[in-house]
């Protein structure tokens, strides 16, 4: 490694260092983590833990390089056991002031089927990041409406339910912290976000005619395009077939 080098990932450690160096000393763990993991704090013993989470994500937006999280793909992936047509028309019918859960990638990476055969690819404002998603443990988006109700104006929060010196070491900040793995287990926090475009992966090629025409029925509805993992655009199900022909020849 060259001289230049050394400087050049120094620099990139630096948003990494201060962040860890601002909330050193900061330990938390909500006892919501285990049956009702909602991260807004809203039990009324939670009131320091949820200053502490507000501090922390302050923080790391201070000391976080934007732009390298502007460079990155985020995606939403969906569960492939769900009805993709039904959580594609309720993410995209969702207040986008309600933070939401990703997984990022960087310009060398193409999106996996780790999470799902069908994603939702986002832009928007990352507000908090770990190479690990159990370092954050953001809990579920399936919150009650009473919740839902308290935050419809400002949006609904996603806070990390833990918070240590082990689990801060695995925020990602820059370009410098970003891990790359060959399986996916970051997590990004996105703001004020908006749907791009649909994702698929291999796996969906084999699905039957009638699960690809509701996709890109919903798709065109919305006016999203549908891509593959390496931007092979889908319009109709004859496209389909030819991608499954040479998926099918490798």
């Amino acid at each position: 490694m060259s001289l230049i080098d050394d400087v050049v990932r120094e620099v990139l450690m630096e948003d990494a260092a201060g962040f860890q160096q601002r909330t050193d000393g900061m330990k938390y763990s909500s006892h919501s983590s285990t049956l009702t993991p909602y991260s807004t704090f809203d039990k009324p013993d939670e009131k320091s833990k949820k200053n502490m989470a507000r501090q922390i994500k302050t923080t790391w937006k201070e000391e976080a390089d934007h732009s390298f999280f502007d460079s990155l793909t985020k995606i939403h992936w969906i569960s492939p056991t769900r009805n993709h047509e039904k959580i594609i028309r309720r993410v995209t019918g969702r207040q986008n002031k309600d933070e939401i859960s990703v997984i990022l990638y960087d310009e060398t990476e193409s999106p996996d089927d780790d999470w799902g055969n069908v994603g939702l690819q986002v832009e928007g404002h990352v507000t908090l990041a770990a190479n690990d998603m159990n370092s954050l443990y953001t809990g579920y988006s399936n919150l009650p409406q009473e919740i839902r109700n308290k935050f419809k104006n400002s949006g609904v929060p996603k806070r990390p339910l833990v918070f240590n010196k082990k689990t801060s070491a695995g925020y990602i900040l820059d370009a410098g912290s970003y891990t790359k793995s060959q399986w996916k287990t970051n997590e990004g926090l996105v703001a004020n976000w908006y749907v791009v475009a649909i994702r698929f992966m291999e796996g969906a090629v084999w699905m039957h005619e009638a699960w690809w025409s509701q996709l890109i029925s919903v798709a065109n509805e919305l006016r999203l395009p549908v891509y593959d993992k390496n931007d092979t655009q889908i319009k109709s199900y004859d496209d389909v077939k030819v991608l499954r022909h040479a998926v099918g020849n490798l």
